[in-house]
């Protein structure tokens, strides 16, 4: 990976605050000082995945990168139904698997805005619905297993939860996705699967192959 060194840093940090408009911008109305102040962390992280992406906004509505991980994961195949019921009896079908099955960098993101602390699942499934490349079952699956070996992941509290939507099945007819907690990956011992219009918190994240 390049590393940046500290003259191209400025030179960058230099051409953002001069090329800026801030005249255009209303602090006030948008609390964006007092917001960057109270909230320093995740605004880093926010203009780290700025940076990331060759300084382009992700859509406001939909799904943006946090820049937390890049893990390479190789070529898996999708499940058939018949692998997914006897690992779980209840699943009753497939309603739609688009995850990739070639090598993926797995990279993490959120649809909740900055301060934002709240969602109904009708708002988070608008905002999912711009998404693509998300990661399905066999990615949950592999990050169970190895994602122990990636100190990024294990800074994670250990009731925070990964989200694969690439993959939705149907049981006692409510539809059902992957949803990894990080201390799954301590135990190894599988992970839950969670309706996609439950009411999510901004503590998820959602799993998707990034470039």
């Amino acid at each position: 990976m390049g590393q940046i060194t500290v003259d191209q840093s400025q030179a960058v940090m230099s051409i953002l605050s001069t090329k800026t408009r801030w005249s255009e911008i209303d602090f006030l109305a948008t609390g964006l000082q007092e917001s960057v102040i109270r909230n320093r962390e995740e605004t880093a992280r926010h203009f780290r995945a700025f940076l990331s992406n060759g300084c382009r906004m992700a859509d406001v509505n939909g799904f943006r990168e946090t820049g937390e991980v890049a893990i390479e994961i190789p070529a898996l195949p999708r499940p058939t139904l018949g692998q997914l019921q006897k690992m779980y009896p209840w699943t009753e079908s497939i309603e739609r698997d688009v995850s990739p099955e070639g090598p993926v960098t797995l990279k993490l993101g959120t649809v909740f805005h900055l301060d934002e602390k709240f969602i109904d699942s009708k708002e988070f499934e608008r905002r999912l619905s711009t998404l693509s490349g998300a990661l399905g079952f066999q990615h949950a699956w592999w990050l169970m297993e190895h994602g122990h070996n990636y100190p990024a992941f294990m800074l994670f509290p250990k009731d925070t939860y990964f989200y694969f939507p690439g993959i939705v099945t149907m049981s006692d007819y409510a539809p059902q996705c992957p949803c990894l907690r990080r201390e799954d990956m301590d135990i190894r011992g599988g992970f839950s699967w969670r309706s996609p219009t439950f009411d999510w918190s901004p503590r998820g994240r959602i799993a998707i192959a990034g470039r």
